[in-house]
């Protein structure tokens, strides 16, 4: 349906990556209570549609860029095109399949799917941040889950073994190391932060696992804060 000149796609790629500078923060405007049957009610926020196209389409537009939708159907199947059209020619494009409006079907439901599906494939293919990044519970995501594998303690060396030398970590290692441990301490901030814990709180619970200063924090330490802040 929408056709694409491939030599053109290098001045596509050169426009998006100047437009996307130029994007304003996205807002996110609408909060939604989410009732799940057997779970704790829980608030999302996200950007509606009209808040993506503001925030994105000047910039688009100013690097010869737009974004188009249209709906085709394809041998009696009904698909959402999304397309990321430059002004040279070149194009990126998704499409997705709909349900479409069938024979006594409210055509509300139909306009319902449709905006939904607009809105996240806009917001895909532009890379854009417009929801809450949380689980089907509420909850952010927790990048330690409970199912990481134990560590296996070493086996002791008998005395007759000769000591092996301590290896010096690369300098990378040490970056992975301290990105790791910064990674551990925002966690818990943020986890803080969305449980709105006081400061005397957060005090009392560090305290209990012998902490008084996060920086110095164990990984046994994490483990324990970690579980205690998953069951509030």
């Amino acid at each position: 349906m929408i056709q694409s000149d491939p030599s053109k796609l290098p001045h596509l790629f050169a426009a998006l990556a100047n437009a996307t500078k130029a994007f304003r923060p996205i807002v996110k405007n609408r909060l939604v209570k989410i009732k799940p049957r057997d779970k704790a009610e829980f608030e999302f926020r996200f950007a509606d549609f009209a808040e993506l196209i503001e925030a994105t389409r000047p910039a688009l537009a100013e690097h010869g860029l737009t974004v188009i939708q249209p709906t085709a159907d394809e041998e009696g199947k009904l698909y959402l095109y999304t397309a990321l059209i430059h002004s040279e020619g070149g194009a990126l494009v998704s499409k997705i399949i709909l349900n479409g409006p069938a024979e006594g079907v409210d055509l509300k439901v139909y306009g319902i799917e449709l905006s939904y599906l607009r809105r996240y494939h806009y917001s895909a293919m532009l890379c854009l941040a417009a929801d809450d990044d949380i689980d089907d519970d509420g909850r952010a995501p927790d990048p330690w889950p409970d199912d990481a594998p134990a560590r296996k303690t070493p086996a002791r060396k008998s005395a007759a073994a000769p000591a092996e030398p301590a290896r010096v970590k690369s300098k990378s290692e040490a970056m992975q190391s301290a990105g790791l441990a910064a990674g551990k301490l925002e966690w818990i901030k943020s986890k803080c932060e969305a449980l709105q814990l006081t400061q005397e709180t957060q005090a009392k619970m560090f305290a209990r696992h012998g902490l008084t200063n996060l920086t110095d924090m164990t990984a046994e330490q994490f483990a324990a804060i970690r579980a205690e802040l998953l069951t509030l």
